[in-house]
């Protein structure tokens, strides 16, 4: 069956999972980031229910979900396991084994180089601890962009506090630099909004050049620098989006997501969050459960998580005496 060229297909999904969770602090030594939990589900899970719903909604034809896993590496893979078996995922899965861990560039060319996949073919790539929900509209655009472009960049807008560096683009949608966060300009206020790279691309793999080993995705895949090389950037891809990849956004994500639930779900039943309602239809809230680690106004002002425990038995206390609350 051939491609549609003016909607080409996704071939393949490479979720991002190989990460040392340095950012996340001493819990992340004894527990890998796609294994937090989001109140009752994890992270990985949910990117995995995430990734098939897109691949559904979006006709993108995936035939294949990798993961990748380094750094504690055999509960990503037990877990893994445990969806496989449970047969939650309509895309079949595959655990990729890092050794040695090969950086985001180096994992898309591990991948590429698969026999059964020799550098062909388009890759969504995902990070495990962001989600973006974005205007489908948008999808053949971004699906179009593969038969040009070695890589197609998902952008977002994002409060410049939010401590994301920011993408400078030319006229045409180019990426042209990569603006460390605390090396933008002094113009751009701290609650200004800046263009940054939501974690989410479209790999042509046809058009990279081989490369073995670690690797870094700006060096590797996505090389703005290299004048042969076209980046382009979507700006505003995404209607929403959630960063749990630090251990203060993911303190601020959890908190506001709860705030989100508590004001719709006990106020009201019309649900304005993509995200918020694609939460509740995975079960990720036990309303019982939360109302005892809530003060009784359920006030989104008056959150209380300090006594809410994780799946694993860690306490969200932990969370707080690393960041100083």
């Amino acid at each position: 069956m051939k491609k549609n060229i003016n909607n080409p297909t996704v071939d393949y999904c490479l979720l991002l999972s190989a990460g040392l969770g340095e950012r996340m602090g001493k819990i992340a030594k004894v527990l890998p980031k796609p294994l937090w939990p989001i109140f009752e589900k994890k992270l990985l899970e949910l990117q995995i229910s995430f990734i098939n719903r897109l691949d559904t909604l979006g006709t993108l034809g995936i035939k294949k979900l990798f993961i990748n896993a380094h750094h504690l590496h055999q509960k990503i893979i037990d877990f893994s396991e445990q969806i496989i078996s449970s047969s939650a995922t309509n895309i079949p899965i595959e655990i990729l084994y890092e050794p040695t861990l090969l950086d985001i560039g180096g994992a898309i060319h591990n991948l590429a180089s698969l026999p059964s996949i020799s550098y062909n073919g388009n890759l969504l790539v995902v990070n495990s601890d962001q989600f973006l929900c974005f205007d489908f509209d948008l999808l053949p655009k971004i699906r179009s962009l593969s038969q040009n472009y070695a890589a197609a960049l998902l952008g977002i807008y994002v409060p410049k506090d939010w401590g994301h560096n920011q993408l400078l683009l030319d006229e045409v949608g180019h990426l042209q630099s990569i603006v460390k966060n605390s090396s933008i300009a002094s113009s751009i206020t701290s609650t200004s909004t800046i263009l940054t790279y939501s974690g989410m691309s479209i790999i042509n793999l046809a058009k990279l050049s081989p490369c073995k080993g670690c690797s870094n995705f700006f060096e590797s895949v996505a090389n703005y620098r290299n004048t042969s090389v076209n980046v382009y950037v979507v700006e505003g891809a995404g209607t929403e989006y959630w960063d749990f990849g630090t251990l203060r956004r993911y303190y601020d994500s959890l908190k506001k997501l709860l705030a989100l639930y508590i004001t719709n779900d006990v106020q009201s039943s019309d649900v304005q969050s993509s995200f918020l309602q694609f939460c509740i239809s995975e079960n990720v809230f036990n309303h019982a459960t939360l109302s005892n680690y809530s003060n009784s106004s359920w006030a989104p002002s008056t959150l209380n998580l300090e006594n809410c425990s994780f799946v694993d038995g860690i306490y969200y206390e932990g969370v707080f005496e690393e960041i100083g609350k």
